[in-house]
């Protein structure tokens, strides 16, 4: 065969085209679309003539009479826009600041802007959409909402601004993991992506937009679920996970934040929030990572950090399917820090008399779930071939009250007077946040602390027992149990040396006896009834020092026994709930 002949037009050169001789077009089998180049769209100049543009994962080739003319790799530098006209409608590349233009039909243009999204980042956001609204901000993201102005429907859009993450490698790892994941995924009950752009300033990930907000919304505003809606739930939460899994791909961070509803009346859900997930074959860009309370406890108890399988995902659905059946967390604690050492325990109690009148089938899955040991946890598509979800009439509607609402309700209308340790400590039944768990070893500082050597957590034995090993001194590594990531999914949390320390503080004193003639008083807590305006109640809480300056000197107090006369007169002064005399 002859060799190939290139005439480039006077007036043009392909300055983002490589221009090939004699190359011969090996990718003859993938889809050709016909169009031109030029370096220029107004006016347009055609550099070759017409030809044929081609795109695999490599590369874009324009080929003619079955020789390749001209090609771009395929580098993160590489961006692209659709643009179309009424008269024309083009491809627009950009490289370094250089910009081409392939012109080419609207049905062609289509179909090379479905094959390059899942490839480059799109350029000219603002040429594709419109901003309407302001939806929410995350730790390094923000969320609004954008019309797309060829459709006209609407679309949650995920805003990262490059100055949050250029200055740390890990970051960018993190967030291409994240959009390599959900360009490769395909599934309704996963969370859609459509585009994902590339301005100066900021990355943009536009993702379908789901109107019924999260499960934990839902459980906010619920009393609770019925049988029938819990197994509906379940079975679709199962299906996204079978499809994950089947593609080696492994969630890491199901709780209620991250099930989306595709409006506020259904029940039909999907998986959102894929930044901590990963192909159990590549390299994990992180390793212990997860929500306390949910996170599986190989992951807590991993030497590597990279021991552990999709199997870590099931554990998780097990976590949230005896939340929603049992009112209330499986593991639960008065901070994050107590709520991570009772899942990494996982002692794990199914006999109660609430669980036991759950139909058969629900209590069977929900235990194979919850097996610490993963070759012995039932798999995904396993819990739904067990068809937990098929309940009779009387069965389906079993109401499962939510019991933690319950909780909250009555300690949001107490008038107990908190102690001012407890206050600083983030309330767990709260939104669960997620985090990455790079070392534990901290945690042996407190009383419930996690025991391990080196800070990293002890492995399991073969009676799934967790040894408690003396942990030594802690390196300037173990300073730190949860680390903040510098691109982060959710709010990380962070827990110091210096806070755990504190909270060790705050229970010795506590723990104290008070003395005959110690110089400390107690401070103590009044509740004031509403009808007679007189102190109803008093409750010692602790030790406190008194200050130089003493509160209410004025008042007259009678001490007999353990009771507490106030006179009505000082009472007066000390009216409202929660007063506390120091």
């Amino acid at each position: 065969m002859q060799n190939q002949t290139i005439t480039l037009n006077n007036h043009a050169n392909p300055q983002v085209w490589t221009v090939c001789n004699n190359c011969r077009d090996y990718d003859q089998d993938s889809v050709q679309f016909a169009g031109q180049i030029s370096d220029s769209k107004d006016p347009f100049s055609s550099v070759f003539g017409e030809g044929f543009i081609r795109v695999n994962q490599e590369k874009i080739t324009f080929s003619q009479q079955g020789f390749v003319t001209a090609f771009v790799k395929i580098l993160e530098q590489l961006t692209y826009s659709t643009l179309y006209n009424h008269e024309a409608c083009y491809l627009k590349l950009s490289k370094f600041g250089k910009e081409t233009f392939v012109k080419m039909s609207a049905d062609s243009l289509d179909q090379i802007d479905r094959l390059l999204k899942n490839i480059i980042f799109k350029q000219d956001f603002s040429e594709s959409y419109e901003v309407i609204s302001f939806v929410g901000n995350g730790s390094f993201s923000q969320v609004t909402l954008a019309k797309n102005k060829r459709d006209s429907k609407n679309y949650a859009v995920k805003s990262i601004q490059k100055s949050r993450i250029a200055m740390n490698e890990q970051s960018k790892k993190e967030l291409m993991n994240e959009i390599n994941l959900l360009r490769r995924i395909n599934h309704e009950k996963i969370v859609k992506s459509y585009e994902f752009f590339q301005t100066e300033t900021q990355y943009k990930l536009v993702l379908h937009y789901y109107e019924g907000g999260t499960l934990e919304q839902k459980l906010e505003k619920s009393q609770g679920f019925t049988l029938f809606q819990i197994c509906d739930m379940m079975r679709q939460i199962l299906q996204g996970f079978s499809y994950l899994h089947q593609n080696n791909i492994m969630h890491r961070d199901l709780k209620p934040d991250n099930i989306l509803f595709f409006d506020k009346e259904s029940f039909d859900l999907v998986i959102s929030d894929m930044g901590l997930s990963q192909d159990v074959n590549e390299n994990f860009v992180f390793k212990k990572c997860g929500t306390p309370g949910y996170v599986a406890p190989e992951i807590l108890n991993s030497i590597t950090g990279t021991d552990y399988g999709v199997k870590s995902d099931i554990f998780s659905c097990g976590c949230l399917f005896y939340r929603l059946v049992m009112g209330q967390p499986l593991f639960e604690g008065k901070s994050h820090v107590e709520v991570l050492e009772e899942n990494r325990k996982c002692k794990i109690d199914l006999s109660s008399t609430e669980f036991k009148k759950l139909p058969q089938q629900i209590q069977k899955v929900i235990d194979n779930m919850l097996q610490i040991n993963p070759e012995k946890r039932i798999s995904a598509q396993e819990a739904l071939d067990s068809f937990f979800y098929r309940l009779n009439a009387e069965q389906q509607q079993y109401f499962c009250k939510n019991l933690l609402k319950v909780k909250l309700h009555q300690r949001k209308n107490t008038g107990t007077q908190l102690d001012h340790a407890k206050l600083n400590v983030q309330n767990p039944h709260k939104q669960r946040q997620s985090i990455q768990i790079h070392n534990l070893g901290i945690l042996n500082s407190s009383q419930n602390g996690i025991n391990s050597p080196k800070g990293s957590c002890s492995s399991m034995s073969s009676n799934n027992s967790l040894p408690n090993t003396p942990n030594p001194k802690a390196t300037n590594k173990d300073k730190q149990d949860v680390r903040k990531s510098q691109y982060c999914k959710q709010t990380s949390l962070e827990i110091s040396d210096q806070y755990i320390k504190k909270q060790n503080l705050c229970k010795d004193e506590q723990s104290k006896p008070l003395k005959k003639n110690s110089p400390t008083k107690q401070r103590i807590s009044k509740e004031i009834s509403p009808d007679t305006k007189k102190v109803s109640k008093v409750k010692i809480l602790d030790n406190h020092t008194p200050s130089d300056r003493p509160i209410n000197t004025g008042a007259k107090k009678f001490i007999s026994g353990n009771k507490i006369l106030i006179s009505k007169k000082s009472s007066q002064e000390y009216q409202g709930k929660n007063n506390i005399v120091k």
